[in-house]
């Protein structure tokens, strides 16, 4: 059931032997500012500086290394909290802020969180959309949820949604608890054969809508007569639209794989 998404860590693989990153487009949604920063679906709380204070990289053996000292008044964003340290607050990228009276933390307003949520009917992919649990997911994302599916470390969320003009499956894959897989299914009840000329005008048509929305290709990959993909690559994901012939039917995707992750398990 879950071997759509084996055969896109294969394909990841090729992938990551690239290097050049390119920077995509910004969301263009409206946005919901909450002071001096938007607020975003995952985010918890928002931590103003109200005085000299440091940001920290937790590092494995549980220290902390400071990564640069902080300004009153800046502002961020906070998506996990943990004890250990006398409380740190996860704010994005690995980094953290420690608790203390030199910070102010607060939650966002329930009108808040309602403009946030009318914003769509799907999450916006960022790189904090992937620090986001199996049940921030599950209570952020507002499109129908179709089917949870969970067998040993994974996790697979199935939601019903459109995306470039088709009614799409959206997948959202945990590992380990750990979000490392986003696909729009484009072909969901589709279990046929398509013809490679076939294949290559909907790939044309993916690539042209993504295109607008993710910004210049970065590579174009094809296996004449079995399968074509086009990759943009943005730390710490990789964004893939494939039109390749299964087993027993043609599958068409735009999957967002967490790099870091996949290049693990492999």
């Amino acid at each position: 059931m879950l071997s759509k998404f084996i055969k896109v860590a294969l394909i990841s693989v090729l992938v990551f032997t690239f290097s050049t990153v390119y920077t995509v487009g910004a969301d263009a949604s409206t946005k919901v500012m909450w002071g001096k920063t938007e607020l975003k679906l995952g985010q918890v709380g928002k931590i103003t500086v109200l005085s000299k204070s440091s940001l920290f990289k937790l590092e494995s053996d549980g220290t902390l290394t400071t990564v640069r000292t902080l300004k009153k008044g800046e502002e961020f964003r906070v998506y996990s909290y943990k004890s250990n340290q006398g409380g740190l607050y996860g704010v994005g990228g690995g980094s953290f802020i420690q608790k203390n009276s030199n910070i102010k933390y607060e939650t966002p307003s329930k009108s808040k969180l309602a403009l946030l949520k009318n914003q769509g009917t799907t999450l916006s992919i960022s790189e904090e959309t992937f620090n986001m649990s199996v049940s921030q997911v599950e209570k952020s994302e507002s499109a129908k949820l179709l089917n949870k599916i969970v067998e040993g470390n994974i996790t697979e969320l199935t939601y019903e949604t459109n995306k470039f003009g088709y009614e799409v499956h959206l997948k959202y894959i945990f590992l380990f608890g750990q979000l490392i897989t986003i696909e729009y299914d484009f072909l969901p009840e589709e279990e046929s054969y398509y013809t490679w000329n076939e294949m290559i005008g909907i790939h044309d048509n993916l690539h042209k809508k993504a295109v607008s929305e993710l910004g210049k290709d970065y590579l174009i990959y094809t296996d004449d007569g079995e399968s074509i993909f086009t990759v943009w690559k943005r730390e710490p994901y990789t964004m893939i639209v494939s039109v390749v012939n299964q087993d027993t039917y043609t599958s068409a995707t735009l999957v967002y794989n967490k790099e870091h992750y996949l290049d693990s398990i492999w």
